[in-house]
């Protein structure tokens, strides 16, 4: 009776130490797995950051064609059809010459750019 009764504590003992075991290793893997897929996950939004900066930066970019002899509430409608400038109003306004003479061609600006930007790279001085 007693080797049975040991056989039952020890093969408890053997079982209760295997099934701890498993416990722990599955807990591990879980462990990790969930720190892989966080680390990814940071990979990912990071790479999306990146490439909506980079779409953005390359939606702000607007080529806009500036035909011969325009005036400037002429080049003022342009620009704000293209999006460089919100109000036209004030961009005339900003001009002390309105006799203002405009560079012809297509050129690189940004939306709601400053109008002295516009000013330095469109008027002739």
């Amino acid at each position: 009776m007693k080797y049975i009764k040991d056989f039952f504590y020890n093969f408890s003992d053997i079982l209760l130490s295997i099934l701890v075991a498993i416990g722990a290793v599955y807990l591990i893997y879980f462990s990790m797995n969930q720190l892989i897929n966080i680390e990814h996950s940071n990979e990912v939004i990071a790479s999306e950051v990146s490439t909506n900066q980079t779409e953005t930066i390359a939606e702000s970019k607007i080529n806009v064609s500036i035909p011969a002899g325009v005036n400037l509430d002429q080049a003022s409608e342009i620009l704000l059809s293209y999006g460089v400038i919100k109000d036209k109003e004030k961009f005339i306004e900003s001009f002390t010459d309105k006799e203002a003479v405009f560079n012809s061609g297509n050129f690189e600006l940004e939306k709601n750019m400053d109008f002295e930007k516009i000013k330095e790279i469109l008027v002739i001085h």
